[in-house]
């Protein structure tokens, strides 16, 4: 069968329904010429596929059934590039199943070195953020210290932002499970430094950013941040504090 839908297997790939019938085929894979003859099917078409709201799921498969000895080029694809498939709806999907497919592996140690190079790009991209967040679930706080150092010394910036704010939450609650020294640090960073309290409250995402903080700290904690912020606070003429001091209450 392989043989002979050879030269149409991109095309069924592609097709919301071919896609199902190839998933299921990818299932059930139990030969090295099989794989050899997807490998010479999708080799040169593997953007394209994944890029492709039904290919993507047929590169997801092979990186799930085709055996790690024969998916090196498919390993070669996803890292060559890497930053590519992060920044496109469908091409994030297929690097979140690369990351949880070799979490375990050697490659983890690239895909956080690669992610710690460019986590600010990524952070403020609308498909790449959810990249970031999905490796720090999936690594852990230990394994991405340096991600989430980088992301905590531009807290910010990257709070006011859309796309980002939500890996602030991510990193957050990261932190308050696994290092309470420096999420203290944060609080007193974000919440008792008034300039940079202002600044996220002057945003709407960066409003989302203080709340979530606040949700995680005690009454007790609360209370010093109202005593030392409730007579000093600089308003914006188009965004007051109440929305964010109605969770100091």
């Amino acid at each position: 069968i392989l043989t002979m839908i050879q030269n149409d297997f991109i095309q069924i790939a592609k097709n919301p329904s071919g896609t199902h019938c190839l998933q299921t085929f990818i299932d059930g894979i139990t030969t090295k010429e099989e794989e050899r003859l997807i490998k010479k099917s999708v080799k040169t078409h593997l953007l394209d596929l994944s890029f492709n709201p039904s290919g993507t799921h047929i590169v997801q498969k092979l990186l799930t059934n085709i055996s790690q000895v024969n998916r090196n080029y498919i390993v070669k694809f996803i890292i060559s590039n890497f930053f590519l498939l992060c920044k496109n709806l469908n091409g994030a999907t297929v690097i979140k199943k690369f990351i949880a497919e070799t979490s375990n592996t050697k490659i983890s140690s690239l895909v956080i070195s690669m992610l710690e190079v460019n986590f600010l790009e990524m952070c403020k991209d609308q498909y790449a953020n959810y990249v970031i967040q999905f490796a720090l679930e999936i690594y852990g706080y230990n394994q991405c210290k340096n991600i989430v150092n980088n992301i905590l010394n531009n807290i910010v910036s990257l709070g006011q932002e859309k796309y980002s704010s939500n890996v602030i939450d991510k990193v957050t609650i990261q932190i308050k499970h696994n290092n309470m020294g420096q999420f203290e640090q944060l609080i007193r960073y974000v919440l008792l430094t008034k300039a940079n309290f202002n600044r996220l409250n002057n945003s709407k995402y960066g409003q989302y950013v203080l709340i979530n903080i606040i949700k995680m700290i005690s009454p007790e904690c609360k209370n010093i941040i109202k005593a030392v912020l409730i007579n000093d606070i600089e308003f914006c003429e188009t965004i007051k504090c109440s929305k964010v001091f109605n969770f100091l209450m």
